[in-house]
């Protein structure tokens, strides 16, 4: 019976929310720095790495 049990049994939440915070933080940081290297998005500024480090500094 307790074979059963282990086999149907749900996954925790805490394991669940963990998993889909993940998903989620990795798909936003991955969309940011897509959007980063987008050129047409920024028209005539430069996104040099000084720029870069500064903004994620401030």
């Amino acid at each position: 019976m307790n074979i059963y049990k282990k086999i149907f049994e749900k996954p925790d939440m805490k394991g669940r929310l963990s998993a889909l915070w993940l998903f989620a933080m990795l798909t936003y940081t991955y969309g940011d720095v897509v959007t980063l290297m987008d050129p047409v998005k920024h028209g005539s500024m430069q996104l040099t790495e000084s720029f870069l480090l500064g903004g994620s500094i401030s």
